[in-house]
C-alpha cells in the first residue's frame, strides 16, 4: 500500500472515530473512541513524516507505489 493511501485511510479515520465519541452513551465509550482517534493522528503524523524526509529521487516512487 502507498503512503497516500495510508495517510489518507489513518487521517479520515482520525474524524470517523471522534464523531463517534462523541455520539457515545457512556464516558467509558467516549474516552475509548478518543484513544482511538490520538493513535490515528500518531499514525498520520509518522507517514507524513516519511514523506517529508523521503528524498526527491526516492519521493515519486512512495508516494504512488512504484
Amino acid at each position: 500500500m502507498s503512503i497516500i493511501k495510508q495517510v489518507l485511510r489513518s487521517s479520515t479515520s482520525i474524524g470517523a472515530n471522534y464523531r463517534e465519541a462523541n455520539e457515545s452513551y457512556t464516558e467509558r465509550e467516549f474516552k475509548h473512541q478518543i484513544r482511538i482517534s490520538k493513535k490515528e493522528a500518531k499514525e498520520t503524523s509518522h507517514w507524513l513524516d516519511l514523506l517529508l524526509h523521503a528524498n526527491q529521487s526516492n519521493k515519486r516512487l512512495i508516494v504512488w507505489g512504484i
